[in-house]
């Protein structure tokens, strides 16, 4: 890859090694003609020739070989006498990215040593050419902030060492663009922090810096590429991960010609993978599996393709992904059936769907909705955006599907827009489903995030939208009962808890009526739910029965599907934690908690703002047995997952950097506790629904808990 560093490292390794060696031969290899001329100069430095210009080039070369696998040179002994005596030697051949023509010029084994630089990855495994070879990949960010800030000395970054890590970033870990950028840096003296600015506003500066890294060999090495290889670079180039894989291009054979046929065989997409390889703009890890393709790369060559061809990339692309990762369907998805690889769909998925947008490609016809504002979403949302030109409903529909399994699995709530813009306009069952599903999602995500001040038309539409698929399918049963929970979770979040158990109650009837019938404790939910509101009306002895009935079939459960099956067997766990530590029965309530938290951690991962509901708890209960350390990891683990969505959690935030302050206190940290404090009232201050607290006024925890959403408290 050009700019990655390959003759740098080359001319440091001749200049800190010179001493091992008598000579040192720098030799071109980048064509036949110049490796020929370069031979030529070195037979006249050693003597072998007084002139090259009239001599063929294969004497000269031949001469240069025979001094190399005989090398002499003169020396006086002790008796002062001229003698000649072994040499050592090193000849670099530097770009050598067409290995095959070295086959003349490589010579015999002898004292010497031979350093190869090349864009070819194959190269390094032609073994009469390599004993050793190295991959050469894109500095780390932190690697690339160093040399940064090492060519940069007198720069300000002790100050802003955020602006040095974001330039690093931009610079996709290319040594030589880094160059170029402190380079600009010194040369107009500027800060690093006035730099970044400057590039985020002007894009173009750091495409000015990026001309002649390596992007003029890279543009004719593409257009010289036949139809078939240069499609698989087109694909790469739009794909959302640096590290592809392969299983994309041989999992499944489409029943139509794609991008100048690429995948109507496994042996056509080998040997375009072969093509593109020795091109360096790939390179492959078959332990993995994996293509690897730098964003530089990528970039440049979505760059490179017409606008007309973009619309067959994406369209291609997009049916690539979905028969590789085929969409769970309605029914798994809410059974929480979803296949686990969908994480590896979702980076693909958020790039398609930005470049889509970026093009202003219009895959359904978006009808404005009032809510989206109230939602959070992006004001750039392709869900208001004028409509674009058409592409086929195929694509459409495989799209839509696509985002709702990526949405689904990681909550990336950008895509709801675009799927729902998708899926809207059509009335038939299959986009209605899918409408219904984008629906359920975006109120999932504002409920499960603790929004207590949700868009309260957007759950009236969404049971309006599942009554509707009602009169299709007679699973549309399930869906309004899954929409039934929604509404009454958002009436619980506004305190409207009365009401929500009306919606509740309904919701378990459906659940009741449903076909197929509900597994894996997802009609369960509703009943959680309930239990909570009547105990947030105080109807302790109510809210005790629906529980206790819930956790009846706990055990069948686990033996059904496993201790750690998710979602909805860590909801039960955790309300019935909070209401047994509400009455002081911590012992319980502790145990309850830990198997919460084992659940969520398992489904979610430890970065879920589920898994950080369940640190703050068990984190209080290692507080009350004096387990301080313990506390202060889950604490910390908390806090970290709610500042990655700091404005969604606003009130969690407040209520567990309230409990650090807790734990400092019971450490005997009292300066740390009364700064810590200081800072959880301030943040509650700021919670738009809750009641200013001045600094005269105790704090508590019961202060706290009534800020978060019910079912966390």
């Amino acid at each position: 890859m050009g700019g990655i560093g390959k003759t740098s490292i080359a001319v440091e390794f001749a200049f800190s090694r010179g001493d091992h060696f008598d000579a040192v031969f720098w030799v071109n290899a980048a064509t036949l003609p110049k490796l020929e001329h370069s031979f030529a100069e070195i037979a006249v430095k050693l003597g072998l020739v007084d002139t090259w210009e009239s001599s063929d080039h294969v004497i000269l070369r031949e001469l240069v070989k025979g001094w190399l696998e005989n090398p002499q040179k003169p020396v006086i002994d002790d008796n002062h006498a001229m003698i000649q005596v072994e040499a050592h030697w090193l000849l670099i051949f530097d770009g050598a990215d067409q290995p095959e023509i070295l086959h003349d010029y490589w010579p015999l084994p002898s004292t010497g040593s031979i350093l190869t630089t090349s864009r070819d990855p194959l190269s390094k495994s032609i073994k009469r050419y390599t004993a050793v070879g190295i991959d050469l990949l894109s500095l780390e960010d932190e690697e690339s902030a160093a040399l940064l800030w090492r060519l940069c000395p007198e720069n300000d970054g002790h100050i802003r060492a955020d602006a040095i890590l974001s330039l690093a970033r931009m610079s996709g870990g290319i040594p030589l663009m880094i160059c170029r950028m402190a380079g600009f840096i010194r040369h107009h003296k500027l800060t690093f922090a006035y730099y970044l600015s400057r590039c985020r506003i002007n894009p173009g500066l750091l495409d000015r810096l990026s001309d002649g890294v390596g992007a003029s060999t890279w543009s004719t090495v593409m257009e010289e590429l036949e139809p078939k290889p240069r499609a698989l670079l087109e694909i790469c180039a739009v794909l959302g991960a640096n590290k592809i894989e392969e299983r994309i291009f041989t999992s499944s054979i489409p029943d139509k010609d794609i991008l100048s046929g690429l995948l109507l065989s496994k042996s056509t997409y080998i040997s375009a993978r072969s093509t593109v390889l020795r091109t360096s703009l790939i390179q492959h890890n078959s332990n993995s599996d994996e293509i690897y393709v730098h964003p530089i790369i990528q970039g440049l060559v979505w760059s490179k393709i017409s606008l007309n061809r973009k619309s067959v990339v994406l369209s291609a692309t997009i049916l690539l992904i979905f028969r590789t990762w085929e969409p769970t369907s309605i029914y798994q998805r809410h059974m929480d059936l979803t296949p686990e690889d969908r994480s590896q769909l979702v980076p693909h998925v958020i790039q398609l769907e930005r470049l889509v947008q970026g093009m202003n490609v219009n895959l359904g016809a978006p009808r404005r909705i009032p809510v989206a504002a109230e939602s959070g979403l992006r004001s750039t949302s392709p869900f208001i955006k004028p409509p674009g030109p058409e592409t086929p409903a195929t694509e459409g529909i495989e799209f839509a599907k696509l985002m709702v399994d990526a949405i689904w699995f990681s909550e990336t709530e950008p895509l709801v827009a675009r799927a729902m813009c998708l899926s809207e306009s059509r009335s038939d069952k299959e986009f209605l489903e899918i409408y219904f599903d984008t629906l359920y999602l975006w109120t999932d995500i504002i409920n499960k995030t603790n929004r207590v001040t949700p868009a309260p038309d957007l759950q009236w539409h969404l049971l309006e939208t599942a009554l509707k698929i009602s009169g299709h399918t007679s699973f549309g049963i399930f869906l309004a009962a899954r929409a039934y929970n929604q509404v009454g979770i958002a009436l619980c979040l506004t305190d409207k808890f009365a009401n929500g158990i009306k919606k509740f109650i309904i919701s378990i009837e459906k659940h009741d009526e449903a076909t197929p019938k509900p597994e894996g404790g997802i009609d369960i939910e509703p009943k959680v739910n309930m239990a909570l509101a009547y105990w947030r009306l105080g109807d302790l002895a109510r809210a005790e029965e629906i529980l206790q009935g819930t956790i009846d079939n706990f055990d069948n459960w686990e033996a059904r599907y496993g201790t750690m099956n998710g979602y909805f067997q860590g909801r039960i766990l955790h309300a019935w934690g909070n209401f047994y530590h509400h009455q002081g029965r911590f012992n319980v309530s502790a145990g309850l908690h830990e198997r919460a938290l084992q659940q969520y951690e398992a489904k979610f991962g430890k970065d879920h703002h589920k898994t950080a509901d369940m640190c703050h708890k068990v984190a209080q209960h290692y507080i009350l047995r004096a387990e301080y350390e313990r506390a202060r990891m889950l604490i910390d683990q908390g806090l970290g997952i709610w500042q990655r969505e700091e404005r969604f959690h606003q009130p969690e935030l407040a209520r567990t950097t309230y409990l650090k302050a807790i734990l400092a206190e019971k450490c005997g940290n009292k300066e740390e506790a009364a700064r810590l404090t200081k800072t959880a009232r301030e943040m509650r201050n700021r919670v738009p629904h809750a009641t200013v607290k001045t600094d005269k006024e105790p704090l508590t925890e019961g202060d706290f808990d009534e800020i978060v959403a019910f079912f966390a408290r």
